[in-house]
């Protein structure tokens, strides 16, 4: 008897033993995935943006994944769109840029947006951007403004509604500076895609705030825009007076902080452009 009630406690410890490991806590690997694609972790975003306009911006990011959640569904049959607070993080900044210059802008003084993604730690290989300012009475309405504006191409088509249903789009952050008041709201909406959310990199990225990148301007300097279509502007955040390519080569007269007043040589046209979009090259 001893020996058989010997055995039967041996099967019992073992029988517990099995059970206690089948049921321990397994270690995740957040940064590990089969495919050696960055997983769903977000990267450790070291600097948000502190800019009051996107503070309050916020308060509102609920409404605008919503709004674009129902337009996928609505329009396109597909599911939401992961949310990535480190693509949020670079749309933030980007609105942020829209905001000081008064005009929306898809161009980034920081670069491209896969290169702004890829500098954020995400090892991404497609991105995309959707950028729009927009008012209305309340915060809601001016959201609903903007979405309507990229929903409007569901049926024709265009490049906004392609970045919004393109099959390697995986992850969105949503971006938004919210200025005015009750009554009157402005928004600068900035939408981010891409193939991934998530972060290989294990130490915290600093993200570049493209609106305090600013080229060494003085009078007399001679530029060139880096961009194709830049605004020229009766004054800073005036109305536009006309538009400049990479090929106008521009006097610089005067400076007013991120504002330029120049003149475009080979003509008599003078007026004020945003220094974030010229170089000296």
């Amino acid at each position: 008897m001893a020996g058989t009630t010997t055995a039967r406690n041996l099967v019992r410890a073992v029988l517990l033993a099995l059970s206690l490991l089948a049921f321990s806590p397994r270690p995740f690997l957040a940064h590990a995935s089969p495919s050696g694609r960055a997983s769903s972790a977000d990267c450790p975003v070291s600097d948000l943006s502190t800019d009051p306009s996107v503070v309050a911006g916020r308060s509102y990011l609920g409404l605008a994944y919503n709004a674009l959640t129902h337009d996928r569904q609505q329009y396109a049959g597909l599911g939401p769109l992961r949310r990535s607070a480190t693509l949020s993080a670079i749309a933030e900044l980007h609105s942020v840029y829209m905001a000081s210059i008064g005009s929306w802008s898809d161009g980034d003084p920081a670069g491209t947006i896969l290169a702004r993604v890829q500098a954020a730690g995400i090892p991404a290989v497609y991105a995309g951007q959707n950028v729009v300012t927009s008012s209305g009475a309340t915060v809601s309405e001016a959201i609903q403004h903007g979405e309507a504006f990229f929903s409007r191409e569901a049926d024709g088509g265009g490049p906004h509604w392609d970045n919004i249903t393109n099959p390697n789009h995986h992850a969105v952050g949503i971006g938004i500076s919210l200025l005015g008041d009750p009554g009157n709201y402005t928004i600068y909406l900035t939408q981010v895609f891409a193939d991934s959310g998530g972060c290989t990199q294990a130490n915290p990225v600093t993200l570049v705030d493209a609106s305090q990148v600013t080229p060494a301007l003085h009078p007399g300097l001679v530029v060139r825009p880096t961009v194709d279509d830049l605004q020229l502007r009766s004054e800073p955040r005036g109305l536009v007076i006309g538009h400049l390519t990479s090929r106008d080569k521009l006097k610089v007269i005067g400076l007013q902080g991120n504002w330029a007043q120049v003149q475009v040589l080979g003509s008599q046209t003078f007026g004020w452009i945003f220094t974030q979009f010229v170089s000296t090259g």
